[in-house]
């Protein structure tokens, strides 16, 4: 566990083998596998999944569990198979392997869907169930109960606990969610800017002072007798006055982005029931919600990338129901979480891309993006 850019996930691509480590060793069942590819280090016994669900979205979630246990047992059926055949005959022993998989996360009702149409919740059981299939001793957990909402989150939990008792497998879980963390760990490990601060037992990181002034910086343990603001140690922190700062009010010109009644759905799960909402000109309007309440699902539907039961009209008063495309001409932007960009190309480079679809002028290094000056160090620069 640790803080927004801590290291968490850098440390996971180290020990599945996405990320190379300059320094140090990774040793998986008392071998040394640190410079075993991340295919390698799967059939030493590693298996991961991801912050964002990495399915195909064409297969179905009883596929999802088949394949990886195939290859597996016998790493040459991704070519023989469909050269023999041998796919496509029954196989007793494997069906009822898949089966007890699906029954203990709770995914017998959707064994026939594709992964494109589950909801972000069974995305994830599906993604942890295709770990376990190719039967790892250590599972890596990148944040799997991020944007999962409390009913979502118990249902995970009890089910990484059925996987690591019944099935003897170990757990590596990477999660912002302190309470999660300490529900489910035996032991912790903390870290912070990429450092190692604390260590152990659930209760002592709980009580741990390095562990506590990582996620809420330093403070006051004495509120009641609050330090002197000159005293050295202390900063000084100014309220503004009320009024003051604000941005300026929305263009009296109208709205410039209208919804209605936005329903979207995942298989039978519905993401979204008759959400309306309008954004005025030059305005700055916030969308608030606990996980899972269907923010990201508000702005996939808006920016195209889920077709919804739907009407939103843009400044030109044109539907924009169209697809993700005719949005972007329609000056509807949006940036992602987690952030989609192209590691190997400069910011000139994305900047360039993005004025040349919009059909704007092109970047030399300085410019402005949406009225917003940018300025590049270099395009040699990822």
């Amino acid at each position: 566990m640790g803080p927004n850019g801590a290291g968490k996930s850098t440390l996971l691509g180290v020990l599945s083998g996405d990320v190379i480590a300059q320094q140090g060793m990774v040793r998986l069942g008392g071998k040394d596998v640190s410079g075993l590819a991340p295919e390698a280090r799967v059939r030493r016994g590693l298996a991961r999944t991801f912050q964002l669900p990495q399915l195909f979205d064409e297969l179905t979630v009883r596929e999802h569990l088949t394949l990886p246990r195939r290859l597996a047992q016998a790493p040459s059926r991704v070519w023989s198979d469909p050269l023999t055949g041998r796919f496509l005959q029954p196989n007793v022993a494997e069906d009822h392997e898949v089966d007890a998989l699906l029954g203990s996360l709770g995914l017998e009702h959707v064994a026939g869907t594709p992964a494109g149409a589950l909801p972000l919740g069974l995305s994830r059981l599906v993604e942890i169930a295709r770990a376990a299939a190719t039967h790892p001793k250590v599972i890596l957990l990148d944040e799997p109960f991020s944007g999962l909402n409390p009913a979502e989150s118990r249902l995970l939990s009890e089910a990484l606990a059925n996987i690591n008792k019944a099935q003897d497998i170990a757990l590596v879980l990477v999660e912002h969610d302190v309470e999660v963390v300490f529900g489910l760990s035996e032991r912790v490990f903390v870290l912070d800017f990429g450092v190692l601060i604390a260590e152990g037992t659930p209760a002592e990181i709980r009580r741990n002072p390095a562990v506590r002034s990582a996620y809420l910086g330093d403070f006051d343990p004495d509120p009641g007798n609050p330090p002197d603001p000159g005293a050295a140690g202390h900063a000084t922190v100014t309220v503004a006055e009320a009024g003051t700062g604000v941005p300026p009010a929305p263009d009296a010109t109208g709205d410039i982005l209208e919804v209605s009644e936005l329903r979207v759905r995942y298989a039978d799960a519905t993401a979204l029931h008759e959400v309306s909402f309008s954004v005025g000109s030059r305005s700055v309007t916030a969308l608030l919600g606990a996980n899972g309440a269907g923010k990201s699902s508000v702005a996939r539907a808006v920016s195209g990338l889920v077709r919804p039961c739907w009407l939103i009209r843009a400044a030109c008063r044109r539907r924009l129901d169209a697809g993700c495309d005719d949005g972007h001409a329609l000056c509807c932007g949006r940036f992602p979480s987690p952030r989609f960009l192209f590691p190997a190309a400069g910011w000139g480079h994305h900047v360039d891309a993005a004025q040349a679809v919009a059909g704007g002028s092109g970047a030399d290094g300085a410019g402005s993006a949406g009225g917003v000056p940018w300025r590049v160090a270099g395009d040699a620069d990822p």
